[in-house]
């Protein structure tokens, strides 16, 4: 099923606007987010950089930095953090992209349910050095890679396997009133180099439903994903987002039976 890549060394998944032959788990399918939330450069001030310390203090807790994961993403850096022997993954928002933290406050009630990553602690950080605040979050440590890196060469019985998780795991989040929007193989993280186990991740674009099961959505997508009612913009009117949505993103993800 190819190697076992960390976070960060898979597919990096961006959006493909062409919407040409789609492309395989794992053959470098362009699936990166497209994240309204750029670095904020108004009026010409300076604009703080993510910054990589040996030690980062987070709510009365000091993490030791491993090492740097990922600087693909547009709205974060993530690092390998470690205190007192445990390790864990440090997503590190760019300055100016602020997550919902109401969402991450639910996602780390929900630790231990094995099918969303487990979230240990989010809030603001701040840094004394360019003093500038960023939002972060400490998650598990996910060391198995992605689904988009994975070849399936024609198993129908693992993708059912595959296919099967993958919806209990999106199921689970909207039983618990939250739509992810940006379902995609590149946010279902092996949780280890076994890839017996992976889990949901990513909540950059995650929305609370409301008593209708709906949500207010806006323009920040995968587009090859991307649910065709969600291009559909009038000026003056809401856009909703409901379920079905990152269902039909499951549906979009591409598979490979060679």
């Amino acid at each position: 099923m190819g190697n076992n890549n960390n976070w960060g060394q898979g597919a990096p998944q961006k959006s493909d606007t062409a919407g040409a032959n789609r492309p395989a788990w794992g053959q470098g399918g362009p699936q990166k987010s497209d994240t309204q939330a750029a670095h904020p450069r108004g009026n010409g001030r300076h604009v703080s950089e993510v910054p990589a310390y040996s030690v980062y203090v987070l709510n009365n807790v000091m993490y030791r930095n491993v090492r740097i994961i990922s600087e693909e993403s547009g709205e974060a850096k993530i690092f390998e953090i470690e205190a007192s022997g445990k390790h864990y993954a440090l997503k590190l928002y760019r300055f100016g992209i602020k997550p919902n933290h109401a969402i991450l406050d639910k996602i780390a009630k929900l630790r231990g349910n094995g099918l969303l990553v487990d979230i240990y602690d989010h809030g603001t950080w701040h840094d004394d050095k360019q003093n500038a605040d960023f939002d972060y979050e400490v998650m598990q440590l996910c060391t198995g890679g992605s689904l988009a890196t994975v070849r399936l060469g024609g198993d129908e019985e693992k993708l059912k396997e595959y296919a099967l998780r993958m919806t209990a795991a999106i199921d689970f989040l909207h039983r618990n009133g939250i739509v992810h929007r940006d379902v995609k193989p590149a946010n279902f993280m092996f949780t280890d180099a076994s890839r017996a186990n992976f889990v949901l991740t990513d909540w950059g674009f995650a929305k609370l439903l409301d008593k209708n099961g709906r949500a207010v959505t806006d323009d920040g997508r995968t587009k090859l994903y991307t649910a065709p009612e969600l291009y559909i913009n009038i000026p003056g009117q809401n856009t909703f987002v409901d379920a079905k949505a990152d269902f039909f993103s499951l549906g979009m993800a591409p598979v490979s039976y060679t």
